[in-house]
């Protein structure tokens, strides 16, 4: 019998379902994971079957840790796990100026600027997402974890994502409407960085700061304690003088897109740039 996972990362293969006793993973994976502990601990389940735990876990064809993911010293996280109301259709699938999908854009922007391990966390569009990625023949493919209750709000995709990537020294996180981010602007955030080791970094223009947002190690576990109607800001808030705001010139790190009114202006104004 095949179950769908309520957290499943997807392969290149955007596989959406598992097979119980298909999976050898070393964890021990349920769907205790709706719990509040958003994937925190894994608990062992009886299967159906027989009396010996049965192991539901991630499954994916590269090497893995626990968390689900390779160990590494940077991972990126894209959240798009939002029900795209306003927009009406889900602002991962949109087409960016290049012709490319906003969060294929966003992986391939992140993997050149040397983050090769990303996570995409995905709702209710979850099989749509993963399977226009599979589509969308990535080189490297990012781990798809669908959040099983996106209604608890933008933290619970962050913390989601956050346990798929536990081991990484920090995670440099985005959410799928602002895909335009350049390779130089996330350079020069992962550089400064590795420079200061500052608990937040993220670009800005000005006064007004945008995406990506990279989190350090040191913050991880506030922001998993963080409740959940202040989310990751009363984290910001707290390192308010310790974060480190990279200037750049990158217009597209401050654009967001959360109505099709937005999206048709930009598409327009790329279109026709005015004239100088």
């Amino acid at each position: 019998m095949k179950e769908v996972l309520d957290a499943a990362l997807i392969s290149n293969e955007a596989e959406a379902l598992i097979d119980e006793e298909a999976c050898n993973c070393p964890g021990r994976h349920s769907r205790a994971l709706r719990c509040e502990r958003k994937l925190r601990q894994c608990r062992e389940v009886r299967s159906r079957k027989s009396s010996t735990p049965n192991p539901l876990c991630f499954r994916h064809l590269r090497g893995q840790t626990q968390s689900g993911l390779p160990s590494a010293v940077l991972t990126g996280i894209v959240l798009a796990a939002g029900d795209s109301t306003r927009m009406g259709v889900p602002k991962a699938l949109l087409e960016a100026p290049d012709g490319q999908l906003f969060v294929s854009r966003i992986i391939r922007t992140w993997q050149t600027a040397d983050v090769h391990e990303v996570v995409v966390v995905t709702g209710r569009d979850h099989d749509a997402i993963a399977a226009a990625i599979a589509r969308d023949g990535i080189g490297r493919p990012p781990l798809i974890v669908q959040n099983p209750d996106p209604s608890r709000g933008q933290l619970s995709s962050l913390l989601v994502g956050l346990d798929a990537a536990a081991s990484s020294e920090g995670v440099l996180m985005t959410l799928v409407d602002s895909p335009l981010a350049t390779r130089a602007t996330v350079t020069a955030v992962i550089e400064e960085w590795r420079r200061s080791h500052a608990p937040i970094v993220r670009p800005a223009i000005g006064d007004t700061h945008g995406h990506p947002v990279l989190f350090d190690r040191a913050v991880f576990d506030e922001l998993r304690r963080a409740p959940a109607t202040v989310g990751a800001k009363g984290v910001v808030r707290a390192h308010e003088r310790e974060i480190v705001n990279v200037q750049v010139s990158d217009e597209g790190c401050v654009v967001d897109f959360d109505t099709p009114l937005d999206y048709e202006r930009y598409l327009k104004r790329y279109r026709n740039p005015p004239q100088n």
